[in-house]
């Protein structure tokens, strides 16, 4: 009698992706609005409040000042989907986070299969998914997980392009760099280079990526996102 374990039927040889992906849209979008406004998802809906009420969003403002504590990129995700959907609600506040939990999971997946297989990439996203503050915060209006959605997605883009050294190859990695950098600083970047420089160690390939292709795609210049990054001083002073 052939009787298959809940471990088979979610991390299993023949389970398919499709299982953590829906389960992840369930859980992370499931009655988002449901609940009151949390504590600092305030900051957030006053600030993007403000931005449409005085026509800039190149200014944030709060309680009458300006506030430059976090970039612009989480304020613009919120703005934007408030224009489409016409409404700022617990919807609009909350749905960047859960995209970029699902996209989270996704990545660490990823991770997990070109590191060993199909089974570790389903393991470690069943593992993330069902940890409670992953869930929690996914769910919240926030900028962290926005953060880690981008220093996972730089990493799994590492792992999936780290045998071909192009051009484009790395300008995608640095364009993600860069966008994550417009979430909450600069620690997403780095966070996302502190954890492929172990790998770079392990596999001795440092010297495979120190070529011209990695300067060239690393330049501001070739990405306009790492120029809109210079361009906005305030954040970096």
């Amino acid at each position: 009698m052939n009787t298959k374990t809940w471990a088979d039927k979610l991390w299993g040889h023949h389970t398919r992706f499709l299982y953590l992906l829906l389960a992840g849209i369930v859980l992370l979008f499931g009655f988002l609005g449901s609940r009151e406004m949390w504590t600092q998802e305030h900051r957030w809906a006053d600030i993007v409040t403000s931005m449409f009420f005085y026509q800039d969003f190149l200014h944030p403002v709060l309680n009458g000042r300006e506030y430059y504590d976090k970039p612009l990129l989480s304020y613009w995700l919120i703005a934007g989907l408030s224009a489409i959907t016409g409404q700022l609600n617990l919807w609009t506040l909350r749905i960047p986070s859960a995209l970029a939990g699902l996209i989270t999971v996704c990545c660490i997946y990823r991770i997990g299969v070109n590191l060993q297989g199909k089974r570790l990439g389903l393991l470690a996203g069943w593992m993330l998914l069902t940890t409670y503050y992953f869930a929690f915060w996914a769910r919240v209006s926030n900028t962290d997980m926005l953060n880690l959605a981008g220093s996972l997605l730089a990493v799994a883009w590492y792992f999936e392009k780290r045998n071909y050294a192009s051009f484009f190859n790395y300008m995608v990695f640095f364009l993600i760099l860069a966008i994550t950098a417009l979430f909450k600083g600069l620690v997403g970047p780095v966070v996302a280079l502190l954890a492929i420089l172990p790998d770079i160690i392990l596999q001795n390939s440092w010297k495979k990526h120190l070529n011209v292709r990695l300067i060239l795609g690393g330049n501001p210049r070739n990405s306009f996102v790492c120029v809109a990054i210079l361009g906005f001083n305030p954040f970096w002073q």
